[in-house]
């Protein structure tokens, strides 16, 4: 039988996902609301933290800049959840 292809996202993409809700939260957003400012729909949203999509770097960008930060800030800040999870690297 053939394996199943394990459907779980890729470490990264998990870490951005993690981060993006923390950093909305802490901005006191909701989905809505982040939606609105970034420009995305409040589906897409979700899908981002959810970890089932890969963003652009376009809506990286407005994104980190409707959580208030600059796009390094979010993506340091991703780095930091990564090292946090050293097991992370053998999920990929």
């Amino acid at each position: 039988m053939p394996k199943e292809k394990d459907a779980s996202p890729a470490p990264i993409v998990r870490a951005y996902a993690e981060t993006l809700k923390r950093k909305r939260l802490h901005a006191g957003l909701s989905q809505t609301r982040l939606a609105e400012k970034a420009g995305v729909s409040l589906r897409y949203v979700a899908a981002l933290e959810a970890g089932s999509y890969q963003p652009t770097i376009t809506v990286m960008l407005a994104v980190a800049q409707a959580v208030g930060l600059t796009l390094a800030e979010m993506m340091e800040n991703v780095e930091e959840s990564m090292k946090a999870d050293p097991a992370a690297g053998d999920r990929a």
